[in-house]
């Protein structure tokens, strides 16, 4: 597997757990602080699409060759050290 196929691979499962019918879902297993539930769910869910939003970016400037890959991370340029 690439580190691109894992990167992929992590941002769908992040997807698939972030999903509103997922949340939902969940929330009957904690009925006694549901704002707080809810709130942290939303809020990892906005982060899961941020990142999918990344590599979307990532994968059209690599294309072009201006961006390269470090183990998963996005880097724009790297300095070779």
């Amino acid at each position: 597997m690439t580190p691109m196929e894992l990167q992929v691979g992590k941002m769908k499962a992040k997807s698939a757990f972030s999903s509103i019918p997922s949340i939902v879902e969940r929330i009957a297993g904690n009925l006694r602080t549901p704002g707080i539930y809810l709130a942290t769910n939303l809020g990892y869910r906005k982060h899961a699409r941020a990142e999918i939003k990344k590599l979307k970016e990532f994968e059209s400037q690599k294309q072009h060759g201006s961006v390269d890959m470090d183990l998963g991370v996005f880097i724009k340029n790297p300095q070779k050290v």
